[in-house]
């Protein structure tokens, strides 16, 4: 009964123990990926004009409303790298349904999501865009609306980073914690700290069972064993004592022949 108690008791444990390795399995596999991630995206960035790149892939964050109601602030945008051929202009500026390109502004140092609004084939083979955002009131218009007759982007093709191919908010959300230097400390810390101290809460675990063991543990079989070994002893003791009586026997054997002998001497 003790042995199936015993059991019941150890299988929660052992549960909880495979719980925590593979919480800890995991999120050290999501830090170090994360680390790698990093470090990977900082060495692409140095020649992709301060972005990001995994691949033929670049993921950004919108920070204005200029293409707003089409992406909105905050909403992440997956760019990838697009051969400038294929790049689509919108039939006419009301149509917005060209392709959306994000690049680098030369003037100001900044990057920038709007779509083509005309395709600039230039003698040398290569191709230039006219951009403009969707948003002709955005904060980042001038008084009275941007005008699609002069605050267009020109935009050289050197200066393309890619075409934009997906967008979610809520992956821009998560993309703009985790490109946080701070945010990614605590990410990569947390977790260990986590680990950490779940490794000395169970070495403390481990030490408070064996001394409850210790104190609980079942004495029978010492006992026993002093049992046996104070047997052995007495056994001892009386072999002792039996062999000291017949030596004293024999020794008295041996005193009342010689009496007897020195009597007869005596006799004749």
């Amino acid at each position: 009964m003790e042995e199936a108690i015993a059991a019941e008791n150890k299988t929660p444990k052992k549960k909880k123990s495979l719980l925590g390795r593979i919480f800890t399995i995991v999120i050290g596999s999501f830090v170090g990926l994360l680390l790698i991630m990093q470090i990977a995206g900082s060495i692409s960035a140095q020649n992709n004009y301060g972005v990001q790149r995994f691949g033929d892939y670049q993921v950004l964050v919108v920070i204005t409303d200029s293409m707003e109601p089409s992406i909105r602030v905050g909403e992440g945008v997956f760019v990838k790298r697009t051969p400038l051929n294929e790049i689509k202009a919108s039939t006419t500026i009301g149509e917005k349904n060209g392709d959306v390109l994000t690049f680098f502004r030369e003037s100001d140092g900044v990057i920038v999501t709007h779509r083509v609004i005309e395709v600039l084939p230039q003698s040398d083979g290569s191709y230039d865009f006219k951009t403009l955002g969707d948003n002709l009131n955005a904060q980042t218009c001038p008084a009275g609306g941007c005008n699609p007759e002069i605050n267009y982007d020109y935009v050289e093709g050197k200066f393309v980073l890619g075409k934009v191919v997906g967008q979610s908010y809520a992956f821009g959300q998560v993309f703009k914690v985790t490109s946080n230097p701070i945010a990614i400390a605590v990410v990569a810390v947390v977790p260990l700290l986590y680990v950490f101290i779940s490794s000395v809460m169970d070495v403390i675990k481990h030490s408070k069972m064996k001394e409850e063991q210790f104190e609980t543990a079942d004495y029978s079989q010492l006992d026993e064993f002093q049992a046996l070994k104070q047997r052995e002893k007495l056994r001892l003791l009386i072999e002792i004592e039996k062999e000291k009586i017949r030596n004293e026997r024999a020794l008295n054997a041996e005193t009342h022949e010689k009496e007897l002998g020195d009597n007869d001497g005596r006799e004749k």
